[in-house]
């Protein structure tokens, strides 16, 4: 690399951290949305009283053809809704795309498990990639964590969870942090535990100070990492809950006011705008410091800054996020002192070359 190519990226590195740290909005506020198991409905969740609204039935093809017993679900930073249906379901176990206003269902495909029974799904928001686990098969030896292809729905076994428990393993929901972490729940030990994603092995594990129903759900609060519980079923309290991830301690929030509670909770961002990489509904400087950071790259996707769907971050994809800075911000601020002193600083550079 020549010394002038050498300074100009380490120019444009210093204003994409620039921008990243002085130049973010602040996004609108997530909408938080459950799964009822029994019932195939999709609700809105008031995460500040816990009570379930504006139900939905999940259907396929028909409204009169619904689609039960779901694991829970997930949405992609694209704003598409995954939904993983157990066995029991209209057609068995199957990966759907889900239109979280209508409850239309679209199939994926068969995951080709042993059989699912009740687990949960999540996207690791690190990667893209999309994890499911179940927590029970016919000879109750395999509760599996595995990856899930969004494109085929065929699922890739990574491990078989805590197999010394034997049939004391009703993992029953599951949701990544920010950061990629895993975290699952254990109903039949009452326990949260970190796992590693890559095997499956329990990183650390902590009591809960409520012991739940069958079913449950959980999701991290975007923008404060607050962990959100909500249980159902046999046994179930039907509520919902915020949880110390260090100490299991689980706070109620409030009840659901549904017989049979969730089995899943989602926190869903608005609908990304052209140039929102890191899907929080706002474009601005962290877009771009994404962008940066994988300019000139190949093989990419959205969450690495390809506004223009090519394959590629490049010139492109810099104009759409420029052309829709401050889209989806309910506050954004105006470019600081700095930060026109470092676009001065890269111009300088370039004129030397």
């Amino acid at each position: 690399m020549q010394r002038n190519d050498f300074r100009i990226r380490v120019g444009a590195v210093a204003l994409a951290v620039l921008l990243g740290h002085l130049c973010a909005g602040t996004a609108t506020a997530a909408a938080l949305v459950g799964m009822g198991f029994f019932d195939g409905k999709i609700y809105d969740v008031d995460e500040t009283t816990g009570m379930c609204t504006n139900p939905r039935t999940c259907h396929w093809n028909s409204p009169t053809t619904v689609i039960r017993y779901s694991t829970g679900l997930t949405q992609d930073v694209d704003g598409t809704a995954y939904v993983l249906t157990t066995s029991g379901s209209y057609i068995g176990g199957y990966l759907w795309t889900v239109d979280l206003g209508t409850g239309a269902m679209t199939p994926i495909g068969d995951p080709e498990l042993t059989r699912i029974f009740e687990g949960d799904i999540d996207i690791d928001p690190t990667t893209g990639v999309l994890y499911g686990m179940q927590d029970w098969a016919p000879d109750t030896t395999q509760t599996a964590l595995f990856t899930l292809n969004k494109a085929t729905g065929t699922a890739s076994v990574i491990a078989d969870l805590e197999p010394a428990l034997g049939s004391e393993r009703d993992f029953s929901a599951m949701a990544f942090n920010a950061a990629g972490e895993l975290f699952v729940i254990n109903n039949d030990t009452s326990e949260l535990l970190k796992l590693d994603k890559a095997d499956g092995s329990v990183l650390s594990r902590v009591d809960l100070s409520v012991s739940l129903g069958n079913l449950g759900g959980m999701d991290f609060q975007p923008g404060t990492g607050q962990l959100y519980v909500v249980d159902g079923g046999d046994a179930g309290t039907d509520l919902v809950y915020t949880c110390n991830t260090t100490t299991g301690a689980l706070t109620e929030v409030g009840p659901t006011y549904l017989t049979s509670g969730l089995c899943g909770l989602r926190f869903l961002l608005p609908s990304s705008p052209p140039g929102d990489a890191n899907g929080d509904g706002c474009v601005d400087g962290g877009d771009y410091t994404l962008w940066a950071d994988h300019y000139g790259e190949c093989g990419v996707g959205l969450p690495e800054g390809d506004f223009t769907g090519d394959g590629c971050v490049n010139g492109g994809d810099y104009t759409i996020w420029a052309d829709n800075y401050g889209t989806g911000c309910t506050a954004i601020p105006e470019p600081s002192s700095a930060v026109l002193v470092a676009l001065g600083v890269v111009a300088l550079i370039r004129r030397r070359r």
